[in-house]
């Protein structure tokens, strides 16, 4: 097996994880609890708590980048996937799909 056919399965294994995670009911609760709680906290700041609110703000970007950064996860473990079957089939004969171009 090519090295890059076992980069393909690692991102495909991360992929699947990724994806488990995001469906799991346990994270998703923290993710929306803690995002919940943060808009609170910042909601009630008062005008004169820049630097709270500036906090608070920045907390839920990198929420938001966390859950981001797992999705990306799961994005590039789907293109793997894809990408191991082009290949599995390229590699049987008679098997490989024409591409056409319309113009």
């Amino acid at each position: 097996m090519p090295d890059e056919d076992i980069d393909l399965r690692d991102d495909i294994h991360r992929g699947q994880r990724a994806e488990q995670l995001l469906r799991d009911p346990l994270f998703t609760d923290a993710v929306s609890s803690i995002e919940a709680e943060y808009m609170r906290r910042w909601r009630a700041t008062l005008p004169t708590e820049t630097e709270k609110r500036e906090h608070f703000y920045l907390s839920l970007k990198v929420l938001g980048e966390v859950v981001s950064e797992i999705t990306h996860h799961l994005n590039t473990g789907k293109l793997a996937a894809h990408q191991l079957e082009d290949r599995r089939r390229q590699a049987k004969p008679g098997t490989a799909k024409k591409r056409t171009t319309e113009t």
